[in-house]
């Protein structure tokens, strides 16, 4: 065979390789164009999969033609593709489909029908499609207190018959400011929350207490009302209502001030990772108030929230390191946390960034140029692992650069 020959066939091999890497997860292959907005590409992945008659694409496919990208603007011809994806059971199409009857778009406009797509969509779990339809709750320029009343009526009639969206989308009817008076139906919104509330609902108790801080939907704004609704949920496990409870036992309100208390609350927050009361854990053995100074408890919890990247605790962090504070002094790592602080600075703090690039060489001078090199290495390493843990929630955030 002529070389020209192998040349050939090795082209050919690598062709048909390169055609079926890309073939093998065409679904993550559209992905990747879309992400990088290589529509004509996604366009060429995407129609022999929807002509096929395979939901995701035709979905997909739809969204294109519906923005225009990769092919000419139809909305129509966007209909015909969420249709055909909604029809086969995609959430996506289903919420699509919905959304084009909601607004008119390449379909007469029909909100019943919309409204059935989108609860095709909501049934299998699609978040965007339930915000969707509980933004439809909210008054808008046109409503009077009639259309107001009756979407409230309608809202109610499928909350008491336990629709959850129903009732949360009334709540947001009536909570909503505007100059029509609120409608009788909101007054259920409160016995709803009520029973569920009396039935250990965490989220309910929440809510109920709510009203009362605010005097929403008729209760009377009173914090000592609401207070006994937070401690439940307190009680529960709720870090969010355990800083507000040790809120309210710190400024009195609706319960006695009690430092103690403010401060059992305000751990039982911060070790379930709550940031505000972490902040507070550490301002308090920082300054002594509520507690004996404990400078190395204050290291721990700022540790903790410079873990969280938050930049003004990792400088703390590293001048910690830095002159031994709650910690034996090490400029290795002063070095390391203060090199995270500064890259994670905002570029218009200035001031802040040249006294924080002069504290940097004044722990440099402290180490060799083997240890600087390690140093610098570790503090890439770890902004390398937190920006990763942004984008994987879950993600262990304690580790050690």
């Amino acid at each position: 065979m002529k070389p020209q020959g192998w040349t050939a066939l090795a082209a050919g091999l690598l062709a048909m390789a390169a055609a079926g890497t890309a073939s093998a997860d065409p679904h993550a292959d559209a992905n990747a164009a879309d992400h990088r907005g290589d529509y004509a590409a996604e366009l060429a992945i995407l129609k022999p999969h929807a002509d096929k008659g395979e939901a995701w694409a035709e979905n997909n496919l739809g969204r294109l033609y519906k923005t225009g990208q990769g092919v000419a603007k139809d909305e129509a011809q966007a209909v015909v593709w969420f249709r055909k994806a909604a029809e086969q059971g995609d959430k996506g199409g289903e919420a699509n489909l919905g959304m084009a009857y909601e607004n008119g778009e390449g379909v007469a406009r029909d909100e019943a029908l919309g409204e059935v797509w989108i609860r095709k969509a909501i049934d299998q779990g699609d978040a965007r499609a339930a915000m969707v339809l509980m933004a439809k709750a909210i008054p808008g320029p046109d409503d009077t207190p009639t259309t107001i009343a009756a979407r409230a009526a309608r809202y109610r009639k499928a909350g008491d018959a336990g629709d959850k969206l129903a009732r949360q989308s009334l709540q947001l009817l009536c909570i909503w400011p505007g100059p029509v008076a609120k409608p009788a139906d909101c007054g259920q919104v409160v016995v709803w929350t009520r029973a569920a509330a009396e039935q250990g609902d965490v989220e309910a108790e929440k809510q109920l207490a709510t009203f009362h801080d605010g005097g929403q939907m008729g209760l009377t704004r009173d914090p000592a009302l609401a207070t006994p609704w937070w401690r439940k949920a307190a009680e529960a496990g709720d870090a969010g209502a355990q800083e507000n409870l040790a809120t309210r036992y710190e400024l009195g309100l609706g319960v006695a001030p009690d430092k103690a208390q403010a401060m059992a609350w305000t751990r039982k927050a911060a070790e379930q990772g709550e940031t505000v009361a972490q902040m507070s854990m550490a301002r308090a053995f920082e300054t002594g108030d509520g507690v004996a100074k404990d400078a190395a408890q204050a290291f721990y919890w700022n540790r903790k929230l410079a873990a969280g990247s938050v930049s003004d605790y990792q400088k703390k962090v590293g001048e910690a390191y830095a002159f031994g504070e709650g910690v034996p002094r090490d400029y290795l790592r002063a070095y390391i946390w203060l090199s995270i602080a500064l890259a994670s600075e905002r570029p218009s703090r200035d001031e802040a960034r040249d006294t924080e690039g002069l504290a940097l060489e004044s722990v440099a001078s402290h180490l060799t140029p083997p240890q600087l090199a390690e140093a610098k290495r570790r503090a890439l390493a770890w902004t390398a692992r937190a920006t990763e843990r942004i984008s994987k929630p879950g993600q262990a955030s304690d580790d050690e650069p």
